[in-house]
């Protein structure tokens, strides 16, 4: 399946692999039984779109090679057009509409289905308005990262993953973070937040050192992070009344206060967000994945951070709900004048809404610049690639993949077969 050194990554643990790893190491566990019917849930949910194409292409040479038949689960629209003959769409346990593929891009029947199709359209016209508006009364930059480099493992099995990173946010901006699955993104922002500890160099949020804080509680209502795994970052026996009572207590720094105002505020949070009050007394598992995301966003803002990270927070979101869900964020950033980062790998959605960005591979930065210059100008030639990746689902008509991608292509002619 194209993993790198796989005698090395046959020692190695799940929470060593990054995303893309994963989701080839899943698809070898599945191909080892050689089967007839291979049932693809969401193979590619949350992979950049390198690693998507490269995912893909690994499922289309397995089937024709092994004459499989294949069950493709997926919200991503250009992926299932690119892996479909024929096409169902789903929607609170019915089926809507069901044809092929063709037919259900280019001239669909349902309501629903035409909703699909018009958000995908949306993400390519890139239509979200952004505030470069900075935060008045703040030192600018409101970030510094200077000259860190982070190590994963001990001993021999010592692993640089971040090398020399340099980078400033300044206050009320948005910073894009892009890169390919395993290029360092989410290591960058946990360092950020003081989640793991550079080896070398020095990170300033607010004029606070995150890795050794004076004091974490106070730190917290600087810097918030929203991770992109929603289910594991709320705890699943917690209802969602007790995950933002947390964090609202906290923010409140010790205060006394009635428990029918906190739950008040909880409510109030959840408006904010575009929730109904009743859903706090629901547990995770009880929510869709955007309303997931939405809690995650609101005990965020339950802080009232003057930094906002967020780690891929639309990646594995479907296209309708993927849109409300930036639209949010965007209008409560600017509401609020937070400085955000945001990391992801699709760029049509970076081009949307960063100011600034920011393009790694490999632990390392290639390119960083203003977001406008980066892309009708980029210099390095992995992010010509990326961009080349990104925009051929823009320019390229919407017609099915006609033949498996053979493994070893670059990155661009798979990226331009997934299209």
């Amino acid at each position: 399946v194209g993993l790198p050194e796989p005698s090395r990554q046959l020692s190695r643990y799940p929470f060593e692999l990054s995303g893309g790893q994963q989701q080839r190491a899943m698809i070898a566990m599945a191909l080892a039984c050689d089967p007839q019917l291979l049932i693809a849930d969401e193979p590619t949910t949350a992979l950049d779109v390198t690693t998507q194409a490269q995912v893909l292409a690994v499922l289309r040479d397995v089937q024709k090679r092994r004459g499989m038949a294949m069950l493709f689960i997926s919200h991503d629209l250009d992926a299932v057009l690119a892996m479909a003959d024929r096409v169902a769409v789903m929607r609170h346990g019915d089926l809507l509409e069901q044809g092929t593929a063709q037919a259900i891009f280019n001239d669909p029947q349902h309501a629903y289905t035409r909703a699909l199709t018009t958000a995908h359209k949306r993400r390519l016209s890139g239509a979200r308005q952004k505030n470069t508006d900075n935060v008045q009364g703040l030192p600018l930059p409101l970030v510094r990262v200077n000259g860190v480099s982070v190590e994963y493992g001990s001993g021999r099995n010592r692993k640089r993953v971040l090398h020399d990173i340099n980078l400033q946010v300044a206050a009320g901006s948005t910073l894009g973070i892009a890169g390919e699955s395993g290029s360092g993104k989410s290591t960058l922002a946990k360092a950020i937040m003081g989640l793991v500890k550079p080896v070398t160099g020095r990170i300033e949020v607010c004029r606070t050192d995150p890795a050794r804080p004076t004091d974490r509680k106070a730190f917290a209502r600087t810097c918030q992070y929203i991770f992109q795994d929603t289910a594991g970052s709320l705890n699943p026996r917690h209802r969602i009344l007790q995950a933002l009572l947390e964090a609202v207590q906290i923010q409140q720094g010790g205060a006394t206060l009635k428990i029918a105002d906190l739950t008040a505020h909880c409510a109030s949070l959840l408006s904010d967000v575009g929730l109904d009050a009743e859903l706090l007394q629901r547990y995770p598992h009880q929510l869709s994945g955007g309303q997931r995301q939405r809690i995650v966003i609101a005990r965020a803002l339950a802080m009232e951070p003057k930094v906002l990270v967020c780690d891929e927070p639309v990646s594995a979101l479907d296209a309708t709900v993927r849109h409300q869900i930036l639209d949010l964020i965007m209008d409560i950033k600017n509401k609020r004048n937070l400085t955000l980062i945001f990391i992801g790998h699709d760029l049509a959605v970076m081009e949307d809404i960063a100011d600034q960005l920011i393009v790694m591979q490999r632990g390392c930065i290639v390119e960083q610049g203003e977001a406008h210059s980066l892309f009708s100008a980029p210099r390095a030639d992995y992010t010509r690639e990326l961009l080349q990746a990104s925009h051929l689902s823009r320019n390229t008509p919407l017609t099915p993949c006609a033949e498996p991608c053979a493994n070893g292509a670059r990155l661009v002619q798979l990226a331009h077969i997934n299209r």
